[in-house]
């Protein structure tokens, strides 16, 4: 397994801290209760375009059930949030 370089933990770090405020102090009417979401990991690739970003739910005898519009409207904040020439492209894995 490669080591992650600097840059790519703070990327990750940054976008995971982007993430998670936009959960916790969005204004956006998301399908779901986004104050029971956490985002807990991300993990981005060497080349800086693609990040794995791992959402988590609070309470885990809830099934969490996020649509496709909550998961744009999540990859639209990130995008106006980041300061980034080239954003990367964001998978969510559901924990």
């Amino acid at each position: 397994m490669i080591d992650t370089t600097l840059r790519q933990r703070k990327i990750a770090e940054l976008i995971r801290r982007t993430i998670s405020n936009a959960l916790l102090l969005s204004n956006v009417n998301f399908s779901f209760d986004s104050s029971l979401i956490v985002c807990t990991k991300v993990e981005i690739d060497q080349k800086l375009t693609n990040a794995k970003v791992f959402l988590s739910n609070i309470i885990p005898t809830i099934k969490l059930e996020i649509q496709e519009k909550d998961l744009f409207l999540l990859k639209q904040g990130l995008a106006k949030n980041l300061r980034m020439k080239k954003i990367p492209q964001i998978n969510f894995v559901i924990v």
